[in-house]
């Protein structure tokens, strides 16, 4: 019977598997698009993904993961999604940096 955390390992690949099946071909014209302004667009879920993961992983670990400064402002807690595809990293360093973690 597997333990705990093999489980929780287990469904985080199943979860991290999923994700990258369903995004294997998103457009990045799409990246930003949001129905309403309320909406968290695909470009800020990843990156604030990515950035919950590693603040998760640094409470366990200790290890601080390296982002470029401005994924605080981007993606960070409280940050507002913004429709302007410009200001994000392109789709695949969200999808890179999220897998990483």
């Amino acid at each position: 019977m597997p333990t705990a955390k093999q489980r929780a390992l287990a469904n985080l690949r199943f979860v991290r598997e999923t994700t990258a099946k369903l995004l294997k071909d998103f457009p990045e014209s799409k990246a930003t698009f949001q129905g309403c302004p309320t909406d968290n667009h695909l470009a800020w879920t990843l990156g604030h993904m990515a950035m919950s993961n590693a603040w998760f992983i640094s409470m366990i670990t200790g290890k601080k993961a390296d982002f470029p400064e401005s994924y605080e402002g981007l993606f960070g807690y409280k940050s507002p999604p913004k429709p302007d595809a410009g200001l994000y990293p392109p789709l695949a360093e969200l999808k890179r940096r999220e897998a990483e973690q």
